[in-house]
């Protein structure tokens, strides 16, 4: 269990507010019969862009914060991705930009690792729990 960290670490980040702690929150987002529109990255961070009636990534991207992230129409009408200088076509659906913040400073990193080796022991301990009753159930709980 030396893997484990102590949940109680993250509460001091969980309680100011740790913004690197965010994942894949909604940064911006496109409806087909909308027009489109960007807004400026607020910190350093990593975009996915996301295709929710598709369920599938189309692109991942790191954005500087002040760098563009959106959606723009070209003067043909077709649809583009923008995320900083990446500029991606795309036809035209639901899309959605999701924001991981980059960790900035040592205690966010710190609270970026503590939420990680959390989750890993969570799976460990998953795994450890589950195999035995999978051996003699035969049937994932």
């Amino acid at each position: 269990m030396h893997r484990a960290v102590p949940l109680a670490a993250l509460l001091p980040a969980l309680a100011g507010g740790c913004r690197a702690l965010v994942r894949d929150a909604e940064a911006i987002a496109y409806r087909p019969g909308t027009p489109p529109t960007t807004t400026a990255a607020e910190c350093d961070a990593r975009y996915q862009l996301s295709a929710p009636d598709e369920l599938r990534y189309w692109l991942q991207v790191d954005v500087p914060a002040g760098a563009a992230v959106g959606f723009r129409r070209e003067p043909d009408g077709s649809l583009l991705a923008v995320a900083g200088e990446h500029v991606q076509p795309i036809p035209d659906a639901r899309y959605v930009w999701l924001c991981t913040p980059k960790p900035a400073t040592r205690w966010d990193r710190f609270a970026v690792r503590t939420r990680d080796r959390c989750e890993e022991a969570v799976t460990d301990a998953k795994v450890v729990l589950f195999i035995p009753v999978m051996c003699i159930t035969g049937e994932f709980p």
